[in-house]
Order: C-alpha cells, then sequence, then structure tokens
C-alpha cells in the first residue's frame, strides 16, 4: 500500500528526477556502479558526482519506494535505546557511532535545504517510557549521550498527549518526507551528470578483468571499476552468507487527521513499539510500530488505529503501509569491503529501523573510501564478529525454531485466528492446499482463475506463511518475500517460487484438503 509520502510527494508537485526506466537490455558503463536507490545509495551517489566521478545508479523499483519511502521520515541520532546495546562494546565505539550520527544528521539539514525550501524540519526527538520500572534505563541512556557530548535532559512530560513516566529529549533532531528527498538526491545526481536507471534489478555480479561485470534482470549488463551494494538486503554477499547476522522485522505505519497541535517525534522505550510524528504545517499525524519478526503472524493495522483515535482523537485514516527493515545484533549497521581487500566491492547494510541517519553516515564511509582509499570503517566495519553480541544468539534462535516449526507445519490458511476483515477477504482469493505431498499458495489471478506456487522458500527451503495485509508469501526463517505469483520481493532468496504444474492443479481442484 501507499505511504503517506507518497502522496504529499505527488501533491508537492512530482519531481522529474531524470531517471530512465528498465528493463536494461544492453551493456551500460560508469567508473561506479551503486545499486539501490534508497539513502544509502543516492547518497553515496551524489557524494561520489560532486567530485566529478562518473556513477550509475540501478534501482529495482522507484527511487525511494523501498524501506526510505515507508519510514517515519524521522532525522535524529538517537535512535531509541539502541545506542545502551551499542555501548557494550565499549565507551569509545559508542562515541565514534554517535558522532557520526550527528554529521549525518547535520549533513541531511544542510543538503535538504539546498534540494528544496521547506523540505526539512528540526524538531525535538523524544524516547519515552510509561513503565515506572523503565525510568533507571532512561537515565543511563541521559547519562551516556551527556558523556558522548550531547546535549541531552531527562523530563518527566512532553508536548504529545502522552501520559509518561519519564523521556529523555534530544533537541535539534529533524523530520522530513523520504521519498521526496530520495527524489530529489536522484535529481541532483543526474543534474551532475550521473545516470539513475529505475525498474533494474541486479542478479549477479562476476570480475571481469580489473572491473566488476554486472547482470541485470532482462539480459543488460553495467561493467564499472566499483560496485558499491546499498540494497536492503545485499543482493551479492560474497564469500560470506550474510543472513545470519541480520534479522529481519515487519512494522505497520497509519497515517491520518489530527486536531491535536503538539510538536516533537516520540518513541516508546518497551513494547509494543510505538512511534509517532506530527508532519510540520499539517495535521496529518503518522503512527508506527508494532514490529515482529518476517512470516510470523503479526496485529496488522488495528492497533495503531484504535491507538491514534483514543489517545489523539485522529480520524479519517487514509493512509497504511508495512515496511521491512533488518536489525543487526549491536544496532549498528555493517559498512566495509564484500570482497576483502580486493575492494572491488562495497556494502552497507543492517540500519536497524534507523536508515536515515545509518544510511547517510554509512554512505559517507563507502564514499571516503572510494575517493581516498584505506577501507576504514571504524565501528561499523563489516568485518566486526558479530557471534559476540548477546542478540546474535538470541535471533539465530528464533530463525532456527522458525526453520524447525516450518518442518512440521504445513502453512497458514488466510483469514484464520481472529484476523481483519480485509483479511478475510483476502481468504476468498488465497488458499494453503496440499497436493500430491507438497504446499501450494493457491490464488485468483486477474482472469479470475486459480492459479498456485509451491510454497518453499527457494533460498534454504522453510515453508512460507501469507501475508494478508501485503498480499504476499512470506518466509518465516530468514525474511524473504515473494509476489502471489512467486516472484521475488526482497530478501536472501535469488530464485522465484516453483510454479504448480497444471496439470496436478486440475487433477486435485476437486479433491485439495485444506489446511
Amino acid at each position: 500500500m501507499n505511504s503517506y509520502w507518497q502522496y504529499e510527494s505527488h501533491q508537492l508537485g512530482d519531481v522529474d528526477t531524470g531517471a530512465r526506466r528498465g528493463p536494461v537490455q544492453r551493456e551500460l558503463a560508469a567508473q561506479y556502479i551503486v545499486v539501490g536507490g534508497g539513502v544509502a545509495g543516492l547518497t553515496a551517489a551524489l557524494l561520489l558526482a560532486q567530485k566529478g566521478k562518473q556513477v550509475l545508479v540501478l534501482e529495482t523499483g522507484a527511487v525511494g519506494s523501498g524501506a526510505t519511502g515507508h519510514n517515519t521520515g524521522k532525522v535524529t541520532a538517537l535512535h531509541g535505546g539502541d545506542l545502551l546495546t551499542v555501548s557494550r562494546g565499549g565507551r569509545a565505539r559508542a562515541r565514534a557511532f554517535y558522532s557520526q550520527l550527528q554529521a549525518a544528521k547535520e549533513w541531511i539539514a544542510a543538503t535538504a535545504v539546498q534540494l528544496e525550501p521547506g523540505l526539512y524540519h528540526r524538531m525535538s526527538d523524544y524516547l519515552y517510557t510509561q513503565q515506572p520500572g523503565q525510568v533507571g534505563r532512561l537515565r543511563q541512556l541521559a547519562a551516556l549521550i551527556g558523556a558522548l557530548g550531547g546535549d541531552c535532559q531527562l523530563t518527566s512530560a512532553v508536548p504529545a498527549p502522552l501520559p509518561v513516566a519519564a523521556a529523555v529529549v534530544l533537541p535539534g533532531q529533524g523530520q522530513i518526507n523520504p521519498r521526496r528527498y530520495c527524489q530529489l538526491l536522484a535529481k541532483e545526481i543526474t543534474g551532475l551528470g550521473g545516470q539513475v536507471y529505475e525498474g533494474c534489478r541486479a542478479i549477479g555480479l562476476q570480475r571481469a578483468g580489473a572491473q566488476v561485470l554486472l547482470q541485470v534482470e532482462g539480459g543488460g549488463t553495467a561493467r564499472g571499476e566499483r560496485v558499491l551494494v546499498c540494497t536492503h538486503y545485499p543482493f551479492w554477499e560474497g564469500d560470506k552468507a550474510q543472513f545470519m547476522r541480520l534479522y529481519p522485522y515487519r512494522s505497520y505505519a497509519v497515517a491520518g487527521h489530527c486536531p491535536l497541535e503538539f510538536s516533537g517525534s516520540y518513541i516508546r522505550l518497551e513494547g509494543p513499539t510505538r512511534s509517532l510524528v506530527k508532519v510540520p504545517g499539517t495535521d496529518i499525524l503518522v503512527l508506527a510500530g508494532q514490529s515482529h519478526r518476517t512470516g510470523q503472524q503479526g496485529p496488522g493495522y488495528g492497533a495503531l488505529q484504535r491507538w491514534g483515535k483514543e489517545q489523539f482523537r485522529m480520524r479519517d485514516v487514509f493512509w497504511q503501509w508495512t515496511a521491512q527493515d533488518y536489525d543487526t545484533a549491536d544496532k549498528m549497521p555493517y559498512v566495509g569491503r564484500l570482497d576483502g581487500a580486493d575492494g572491488r566491492v562495497l556494502a552497507a547494510f543492517g540500519f536497524s529501523k534507523w536508515g536515515m541517519t545509518g544510511a547517510t553516515a554509512a554512505a559517507h564511509l563507502l564514499a571516503e573510501d572510494c575517493l581516498q582509499g584505506g577501507g576504514q570503517y571504524g565501528p561499523l566495519a563489516l568485518a566486526r564478529p558479530a557471534w559476540r553480541q548477546q542478540g546474535f544468539w538470541r535471533e539465530n534462535a528464533a530463525t532456527g525454531a522458525a526453520a524447525v516449526k516450518s518442518l512440521f507445519f504445513d502453512g497458514e490458511r488466510p483469514g484464520r485466528r481472529g484476523r481483519s476483515d480485509a483479511a478475510a477477504g483476502a481468504a476468498r482469493k488465497v488458499r494453503v492446499v496440499k497436493l500430491a505431498g507438497k504446499t501450494y499458495g493457491l490464488y485468483r489471478d486477474a482472469g479470475g482463475s486459480w492459479q498456485g506456487v509451491r510454497l518453499k522458500c527457494t533460498h534454504m527451503g522453510c515453508k512460507l506463511r501469507f501475508d494478508p495485509a501485503e498480499q504476499t508469501w512470506e518466509c518465516p526463517c530468514h525474511g524473504s518475500r515473494f509476489t502471489l505469483d512467486g516472484q521475488v520481493l526482497q530478501g536472501v532468496a535469488k530464485r522465484p517460487l516453483e510454479p504448480i504444474d497444471p496439470h496436478i492443479l486440475k487433477l486435485y481442484s476437486e479433491k485439495a484438503r485444506l489446511l
């Protein structure tokens, strides 16, 4: 579903990014090829283009239409309570990361002013708790940020109509329309002579002498001296699989009209996650949260809608959307060289739901390596071991449990266990059935005929589940997502789902056992 940011950008006047549309069926070339048209990829490409470098950006969809265009637009160095997790690696690491986030925030603010007046709005960011037992953690965080040089305060009240036990406030943060920001970055890149292609999925990578050659869906190729992989999950992982240190989570967001006046952006410390921001200059309130591991049954939009109506008198909820993010065990992104010392293939990923500043900081590190060399990535280095973090074992235990469960679970029938009316409606168009010992997901095509795909993830074989909110098949193990007809949407999976044999579908249509 479309986010509010897409609607607002259209109302302000669509941006002519100068991007070309795929598919590409010829060879493209540039010094630097950037794969991914979100904040990380576009920022890195702009930094290189500003130095006179030839850049080529390849984006599977439209620029800013992925994870970036589905966030809340918060531009902050606070990152909820994540700095407490980061500080377990030492005060020096926390100081370096916090400094990078602050620098990223200021760069976004300065760049946005140049791109379009009124695009960026400064505001205070609040992390609050409604549980007296959590006030101690906020005191620790306030003390930590103060020691890192931040102007942070602990307060017992906030401007928003929220009952709080305490809150940490970090002034001077910001908010932006993330989709429009990406479109304007792309326009700036093409204005400097760079190339941006939308509708171009990179599907393969190989060395070609002193250069790197990318295979693009549709038969085209792209050739360059270096490649920057800035996709949500790295489409090329090098010699080390990344799925054991990237943990997929789905989140929900709604936006509607709110008559109450207040400023600031907010997020709750304890779960379930509740995040909100009132869009400056409008009466639009954006609420987000209710995160859960991809592939698990989520609460949908209902909880956020009820919260908005009861707490903020929100009405006319015209927009609702979901997002997928990849968390890391230590709450810092991974940035560095995917091909080791060779340094031809660089990457940035794992922004743990804080992609505006996290991705911007990562992009600066990638551009610095391209322009100056050395490959110094500090605390965000790709080479840092994940297994030393407590979260590594917890998250991978959850993945293992999901994998074992999928061996004995044949999928989930749409509409079960109290799902919404929308989900029940989806259930009439989507069915999970067992045919000839295999589990298939059946769906009606545009003509009303039943089609089907095998519900077995093409990554490691976990059984997929249906997400009625997005009308997709999702893997509970490593978060790959597929369209109803089996095409890869995102995640570690590279191949589409196996389609059902039409003869089997016809033969078993009357005998199918609904699960």
